[in-house]
């Protein structure tokens, strides 16, 4: 299904979806996508345009499924991270603070 759906983008398209899959933020992602160099706003406004394409929200929303990355997955990756000792400092009480918000821990 991702192959189709990603026959319906444009070759930045894909560029832009790759980079999203990889974890990078949407500025990022297009910036790398269509490399350019422009006014922070004005990347930040296209790259918010950009997500919001239908064929590119159902490509960044089936790769994530396809590498298991549901809702379920990503509260358990937060949870296993919550109940981890003192180590993970800010990252541990972030996890916490999130999981509180949903109404899971």
């Amino acid at each position: 299904m991702v192959a189709i759906l990603l026959g319906q983008l444009t070759y930045k398209n894909r560029k832009f979806v790759n980079a999203i899959i990889a974890g990078k933020t949407q500025t990022q992602a297009y910036k790398d996508a269509y490399n350019t160099k422009g006014h922070l706003p004005t990347v930040y406004a296209e790259a918010s345009r950009t997500a919001r394409l239908p064929q590119v929200q159902q490509a960044i929303e089936q790769a994530l499924i396809n590498q298991n990355a549901t809702p379920e997955f990503a509260v358990g990756q937060l949870k296993k991270v919550a109940d981890q000792n003192e180590n993970y400092g800010t990252k541990r009480a972030a996890c916490i603070d999130i999981l509180e918000l949903w109404g899971v821990r």
